[in-house]
């Protein structure tokens, strides 16, 4: 994972809080105008805005 000050195992501790866990309904909506980032995603009902980078540790079946 790159460009992100976090390891792996808090940025999966931290996206698990916000929501993102198996099941959660996830939607894209809105990319930034700069590299396309941030990205803010809506996570059930919460929205939130996360890096691109950490964006890409979310695996979406």
């Amino acid at each position: 994972m790159t460009g992100s000050s976090l390891s792996p195992q808090e940025l999966e501790q931290r996206l698990v809080e916000m929501g993102f866990v198996e099941g959660a309904r996830v939607e894209i909506l809105h990319e930034g105008t700069i590299r396309r980032d941030p990205i803010a995603v809506r996570v059930d009902t919460i929205t939130i805005a996360l890096r691109r980078s950490e964006a890409m540790a979310v695996i979406v079946e």
